[in-house]
């Protein structure tokens, strides 16, 4: 599911299909941001092994290489 597919979802779910809605878009897509950052923090992130997020620049004879700023750890 897509996030253009969660919110529609959500306003056929709470019925509010009827503009003027009663939910504005900014809060709509501010609550589904927090339910997907505290899903992210309840489970201490979500698997990822395909993005772009996961691929670390190493440079020869450099100690550490700088990690994407989305990554929790290393599994």
């Amino acid at each position: 599911m897509t996030s253009d597919e969660l919110y529609e979802a959500f306003r056929e779910d709470i019925v509010d299909v009827a503009k003027p809605y009663l939910w504005s878009d900014a809060e709509v897509w501010r609550y589904m941001n927090d339910a997907y950052s505290m899903l992210v923090r309840l489970t201490q992130g979500i698997p990822d092994a395909d993005s772009e997020a996961t691929e670390v620049q190493i440079v020869a004879n450099d100690a550490h290489g700088e990690l994407h700023p989305s990554i929790l750890r290393i599994m």
